[in-house]
């Protein structure tokens, strides 16, 4: 919430909001007025810093839902929804009180600036999420990213020649290989050794980066399952072995899976040669994780309009008509009662149960009279 802060400090009105995760955290849509629907819809997910190790564990031990609405995947969606309400509660609260001491009580509440944005820039792809009511204010521009393809330089193109398949194994730069234990990095060893058919590359500390997943003669990617890498992968159509490590990955898993082109595999399991084996076995002979991947291509290919023109319009917008009021959700300021229609609800059953009570009682009385004038006329 710092950025907002400094935004306050210099009297800046016009503001952009942007999550770099594929997900708006809930305290976000909230503020927004986007609607949230845990029962089938998987939120952001992220456990944050703040909670205790011991706390993220037993979260974690959950693993991360889709949109099952199962039980199970319902009762997670609601847990991670309100921890990651709570979060951003407590974080605008730390930053309104450094607000306040630095800049006097009369500044604007973070989660009201927040509130008042009018444009808020979304990491996600809408061909490659899960299915879920939006804002006219949420501008999705996933893949932004994403370089256009290259052709690889003569060093590389010819190691891609070697052999009649590759594959590219990299964790991202957060968590490179380099600091990987030692026994999966001797599984994964195992792993390419038992195949002298296949060229592996595997990123290992912080080489080039070439863009692997342009060229053709790239059959697979194992990777983090990091928004970037997940959207450089279903550009431009390559099956996917994904080990989640931390934050937005497993959902970004989940959503492989649910299109169909990629296989999830837990990263203690990375200790076990033959899952990893198994897992490049079934990408290699099941044609659907191929055709899957290529349908994905084409799907992004006929976007209406590219992340980047998406992002250059809306600075435009931004830019020539400022916070634009008339876009503000009338529903991000109600309380849950009006919000829910909870008055409404209560108001409806109450005039059902005096209906019943009428009814009854007109019911009562008029048994009561027939039966006592059929009294009368026994006696």
């Amino acid at each position: 919430m710092s950025e907002l802060a400094v935004a306050e400090a210099v009297g800046i009105k016009n503001i952009i909001g942007a999550h770099s995760n594929g997900c708006l955290l809930e305290g976000t849509a909230l503020a927004i007025g986007l609607p949230l629907f845990p029962s089938y819809i998987p939120g952001s997910q992220l456990v944050w810093n703040s909670f205790s190790y011991s706390e993220i564990l037993l979260l974690a031990s959950l693993g991360v839902s889709d949109d099952s609405s199962t039980f199970s995947t319902r009762v997670t969606n609601v847990l991670f929804a309100f921890l990651s309400w709570y979060q951003q509660r407590v974080l605008c609260a730390a930053a309104e009180k450094v607000m306040i001491q630095k800049l006097g009580p009369q500044i604007t509440p973070v989660w009201e600036t927040m509130s008042n944005m009018t444009w808020v820039l979304s990491n996600s792809e809408p061909l490659l999420d899960f299915p879920k009511p939006t804002l006219n204010k949420i501008v999705e521009i996933g893949g932004i990213g994403v370089s256009e393809a290259q052709p690889l330089n003569r060093e590389w193109s010819d190691v891609l020649d070697l052999r009649p398949a590759t594959i590219l194994i990299s964790f991202g730069t957060v968590a490179p290989s380099v600091y990987m234990p030692d026994g999966m990095k001797g599984s994964i060893i195992n792993v390419i050794t038992s195949y002298p058919n296949v060229t592996f590359i595997w990123k290992y500390e912080q080489p080039d980066d070439p863009l692997f997943a342009a060229d053709d003669r790239l059959s697979l990617f194992t990777t983090h399952g990091g928004s970037g890498s997940m959207l450089e992968a279903a550009t431009y159509g390559k099956p996917l072995i994904l080990v989640p490590l931390f934050g937005d990955q497993t959902r970004n898993a989940k959503l492989v899976i649910k299109y169909g082109f990629g296989i999830l595999l837990e990263k203690a399991l990375l200790m076990e040669s033959n899952v990893l084996r198994e897992a490049i076995h079934k990408i290699f002979d099941e044609k659907r994780y191929r055709n899957a991947a290529l349908r994905m291509r084409r799907m992004l290919s006929q976007r209406v309009m590219n992340p980047k023109e998406k992002l250059v319009r809306t600075i435009q917008l931004a830019a020539e008509f400022g916070t634009i009021p008339e876009q503000l959700v009338a529903g991000r300021n109600l309380s849950f009662v009006v919000y829910y229609n909870i008055d409404l609800i209560l108001l409806a059953l109450l005039l059902l149960a005096i209906s019943v009570f009428v009814i009854s009682y007109f019911i009562l009385y008029i048994y009561r009279y027939f039966m006592s004038d059929f009294k009368a006329k026994l006696q």
